[in-house]
């Protein structure tokens, strides 16, 4: 349509503002040249126009989008051509996916942003990314202007189980959700779910709700579902296990992760897949994926299993793949991936891979998933797509073969490292347990749930927050 400037002037500005919505985030970019952040608020302003326009735009759509900011902000002195220049370059470099729908572009760019190189498109994009960074941090040099960000004060480690654990008394409303004890080989599958189809990658199930009284009947942690006041009622849009699902996010930097809102790949039923529930427990606990990066609400739409299996090659350095043996194994909080699937340790016994029982390193070939001592917390297909659950390890290993080959090979490596009084980097075919520092430069304020009242009351987050406390204090 073409705008008629003389007979109808109001549609001038309706021509040039569909992208008017980029204003505000372009000028917080631009004001932040300079900060550590400033290429991440690049990105940001791409985000908004996915998420909330659900808009493609062009390399020049953006680029008039920073020529107004700097018109509507003369307080921000930068070199105009030469900043237009470095914006228009990257650009070209992220528009480089090829992608006709916005949440695929979403999600292949905040994976990009994290630091993805699980593919060769992705590895090279990264190279073109760290060439334009040097240009960049030129850039920012020759302009001779510091940061006007305000210092923060530091933050408090809430940790992964405690983030895990929140999402899941989030999820359910109910603080009874985290009392249950963990679902196990015996526990009844949900009914009422039904797979509809596969997706485009030919790997994940459609799943919708066939029958909601099935479901809410038969689903462990929607059954006696004890509610305080501050805790909506979720048994008339339950969420599932969703492929492809995650919370609904904007591209705010402090943005809340709303499980109750569809967003992603996923269908139209409520619910989250693997790594969205980690990343929202990683999120929710206050914690970081690289200690010179900020936590970003909008990171959960990219993230992959596969990246959590080599973390430090992936743009999450506060991830570090675990050694094992004469100073332990398995801890609390520690994540397990594979291609296809990741979880997080929830809790473990005295002796979670039974190695104590072990005399001599000769036996520890003898060590079976059966004797393992552990809780895992998860969003999964099990039990015919329940989703977020806490499952006991060894009997959820019984239907998991792939996973339990890899903790077994953990297990006998371990033992065999402890009986040589040392610790080792141990190394399992499509498989890996990481662990994060909790600490230090890789803590953030956590990020908000929609809906979280309700955890914040429960008695067992509660104690889990003393311990944390305690634990610190000393």
């Amino acid at each position: 349509m073409r705008c008629l400037l003389i007979l109808f002037p109001l549609l001038a500005v309706a021509c040039g503002s569909q992208f008017s919505a980029l204003q505000e985030p372009a000028e917080k970019a631009a004001e932040s040249v300079g900060c550590r952040d400033s290429e991440s608020r690049l990105f940001d302003v791409l985000y908004t126009s996915l998420v909330e326009l659900k808009k493609i735009p062009t390399e020049k759509d953006l680029q008039k989008v920073f020529d107004k900011a700097l018109e509507n902000r003369p307080d921000i002195h930068l070199d105009r051509e030469e900043f237009l220049k470095m914006v228009s370059e990257f650009y070209q470099i992220l528009l480089k996916i090829p992608s006709k729908d916005p949440n695929e572009l979403l999600e292949k760019l905040t994976a990009l942003e994290v630091g993805n190189q699980t593919t060769l498109e992705a590895q090279s994009l990264q190279k073109e990314l760290r060439e334009f960074e040097t240009k960049w941090q030129s850039f920012v040099t020759s302009q001779d202007i510091e940061c006007t960000e305000e210092p923060q004060e530091p933050s408090k480690s809430f940790g992964l189980v405690y983030g895990a654990r929140k999402v899941m008394v989030t999820a359910y409303q109910s603080c009874s959700a985290d009392e249950k004890a963990p679902i196990e080989e015996s526990t009844p599958d949900v009914k009422g779910i039904r797979i509809v189809g596969t997706h485009s990658d030919g790997i994940g199930k459609k799943r919708e709700i066939s029958d909601l009284r099935s479901v809410q009947q038969t689903n462990y942690y929607l059954q006696n579902l004890g509610q305080s006041s501050s805790c909506q009622d979720v048994r008339e849009n339950p969420l599932i296990y969703d492929y492809g699902g995650k919370p609904y996010v904007t591209a705010e930097e402090r943005s809340s992760l709303n499980l109750f809102k569809n967003m992603g790949s996923g269908t139209s039923v409520l619910g989250i897949d693997c790594s969205g529930f980690v990343f929202a427990s990683v999120a929710a606990g206050g914690l970081k994926l690289h200690p010179l990066k900020k936590l970003k609400a909008i990171l959960v739409t990219g993230i992959n299993s596969r990246m959590y299996m080599d973390p430090e090659a992936n743009g999450m350095p506060c991830f570090s793949k675990v050694k094992m043996g004469v100073s332990g194994t398995l801890k609390p909080g520690d994540v397990v991936a594979i291609p296809g699937h990741v979880l997080i340790i929830d809790s473990i016994g005295a002796d979670p891979f039974g190695i104590q029982k072990i005399s001599s390193s000769e036996k520890c070939a003898s060590l079976n998933y059966r004797n393992f001592n552990f809780n895992v917390a998860q969003s999964s297909p099990s039990k015919n797509g329940i989703g977020i659950n806490r499952f006991f390890g060894p009997d959820y290993l019984a239907e998991e073969p792939s996973i339990r080959t890899g903790f077994e090979k953990y297990a006998r490596d371990a033992c065999k490292a402890r009986f040589q009084k040392k610790d080792l980097q141990i190394v399992a075919s499509d498989f890996q347990i990481i662990r994060h520092q909790q600490s230090g430069a890789c803590v953030d304020k956590a990020l908000p749930l929609e809906g979280e009242g309700c955890a914040l009351t429960c008695p067992s987050l509660q104690s889990l927050q003393l311990d944390i406390d305690s634990r610190r204090a000393l």
